[in-house]
């Protein structure tokens, strides 16, 4: 449910149990009079936007206040006042009454929360730790909230950290995630369960790879060469995946193969047609890239990365041709 209000309008915001309310947003739409010129316009009274835009309220206990950002007011949906502030947009998203979030999407576009995915243990070209493949992933799923799902992930991350101190000891950190020298994927993948089982999140928690193969890739031989792992080509290295695919619960394997491999990419497909065969390096958020992913079917997955496209226009273009082709983005 959406309400627009102008300056000095008041609105009851009570439920009633046959409403069926949720969550209600209120658009503070505010009226910009012309700007008047000269060299002290500016600091004249009567002129420009009203920067301290706010609501107040008044709860039922009687309780007043106001939610603005001066101050940090901002509010809270979970605790007293239950409002909270979404945004102070410019962009063009406040004049249609919506965040810009919802703005982006479209008014006929059913917006859904996203799930969680995470790096938790660091391995690859550029990590201390000796692991064979990039980013270790947490995938979370199957929570209302989206600030459920992210206390889950820090709960599990936290878990996840005391277990592998008590092995390992103290470790470097490789932009967040762990990076310890464990001993093999498989164990890597054991310790991330394990942290899940214990902090009570066992049945919302499942495994992802993102490889960065292009990093391990040789053109000159056609092998690819992941730390302690003897050279691997294309076959072997698919094997690979698939053994760790009925081993262990890996939903999601992200660039594979190197970035110009469409073919190696469709094979991982075909042969794990449960698993999100991820495309970053191989389509770097770019239509003619994805449409070429598309025609050798070579993958069910975008990355979408606004700065690899340049532009929001190209990237929103780019998310939505994926989407209409049947990808998840």
């Amino acid at each position: 449910m959406a309400i627009s209000l102008q300056k000095g309008q008041k609105v009851n915001l009570k439920k009633t149990q046959s409403a069926g309310l949720g969550e209600i947003l209120v658009n503070l739409n505010w009226n910009a009079r012309p700007v008047k010129k000269g060299l002290f316009s500016a600091f004249k009274s009567g002129g420009g936007i009203d920067l301290d835009l706010g609501c107040l309220y008044e709860l039922k206990d009687g309780s007043k206040g106001a939610v603005q950002a001066l101050g940090n007011a901002f509010g809270s949906l979970n605790y007293p006042p239950y409002i909270a502030l979404d945004g102070d947009d410019r962009t063009g998203a406040a004049a249609a009454g919506v965040p810009l979030y919802r703005w982006l999407a479209g008014e006929q576009r059913k917006l859904r929360m996203p799930d969680l995915t995470a790096t938790v243990i660091a391995g690859g070209a550029f990590s201390f730790s000796g692991l064979a493949f990039e980013d270790y992933i947490l995938v979370l799923s199957g929570f209302e909230q989206f600030s459920d799902e992210l206390e889950a992930l820090v709960a599990i991350r936290r878990q996840l950290e005391r277990d592998v101190r008590a092995k390992y000891g103290d470790f470097l950190e490789d932009g967040g995630a762990i990076a310890a020298p464990i001993a093999s994927d498989g164990e890597a993948f054991e310790f991330m369960l394990e942290a899940a089982r214990k902090a009570g999140f066992e049945a919302n928690a499942a495994l992802g790879l993102d490889v960065a193969s292009s990093q391990m890739y040789s053109p000159e031989d056609d092998l690819y060469r992941f730390g302690k792992l003897p050279p691997q080509n294309r076959e072997q290295l698919l094997e690979t995946y698939l053994g760790l695919c009925r081993e262990y619960p890996l939903r999601l394997i992200e660039d594979g193969f190197h970035e110009d491999d469409f073919e190696g990419f469709g094979m991982l497909k075909a042969a794990a047609p449960g698993i999100q065969v991820v495309g970053d390096d191989l389509f770097a958020t770019n239509l003619a890239r994805i449409r070429r992913g598309i025609q050798h079917d070579s993958a069910n997955t975008l990355l979408l990365k606004m700065n690899q496209a340049g532009t929001i226009t190209e990237a929103m273009d780019a998310g939505r041709f994926a989407q209409e082709n049947g990808y998840d983005v």
